[in-house]
C-alpha cells in the first residue's frame, strides 16, 4: 500500500510483485526462528515450559527479551541495540503511514494542495494524528 503510492504511473511492477512479498515472508520466518530460538532457549535454562516464560506481544517485547539479552555477554550493548531498532521500526512506521495518508488526501482532494503549502499541510496531519493518538498515552491505549 505505502509503496505504491510512490511508484510512477508507468512504472513496470511485474519484479516487485513478487520480491516484496518474498522479502516480506522471509524476514517474517527469519524473525520467527530468532523469537521461537530465544524462547525456547530461555525455556531449557529455566527448565520450564515455553507457556511459562512468556505470553504474546507487549509481555513478549519488553519482559521475555530483556531478559534473554541480559544472558548475553555485552548485556548493555544489545539491550541499547534492541530498543534502538524498536524506536526506529515505530519512527519509520509513522514516517511511512503520514507519506500514505498525505498522498491519498492530496490525491482525493487536489483542492488541498492549491489553497495550502505541503509543509503546512503536512503540520496539520501530524495535529491531528497527535491528537487522535493521546489515547494510547492513557491506561485505555492497550
Amino acid at each position: 500500500m505505502y509503496y505504491g503510492a510512490a511508484r510512477k504511473p508507468d512504472q513496470k511492477i511485474l519484479k516487485a510483485a513478487f520480491w516484496i512479498p518474498m522479502a516480506n515472508s522471509l524476514t517474517s520466518i527469519y524473525a520467527a526462528l530468532t523469537v521461537f530460538t530465544f524462547l525456547g532457549h530461555i525455556s531449557f535454562k529455566l527448565n520450564k515450559s515455553i507457556d511459562e516464560i512468556s505470553g504474546e506481544g507487549m509481555d513478549l517485547t519488553f519482559v521475555a527479551y530483556p531478559g534473554l539479552l541480559n544472558t548475553l555477554v555485552w548485556p548493555n550493548f544489545f539491550s541499547a541495540i534492541f530498543f534502538l531498532m524498536l524506536v526506529t521500526l515505530g519512527v519509520d512506521s509513522v514516517f511511512a503511514s503520514l507519506d500514505y495518508y498525505q498522498t491519498y488526501l492530496t490525491d482525493l482532494f487536489p483542492i488541498i494542495l492549491k489553497s495550502m503549502k505541503r509543509e503546512y499541510f503536512c503540520a496539520l496531519l501530524c495535529g491531528f494524528c497527535f491528537m487522535c493518538s493521546l489515547i494510547f498515552t492513557t491506561r485505555a491505549g492497550v
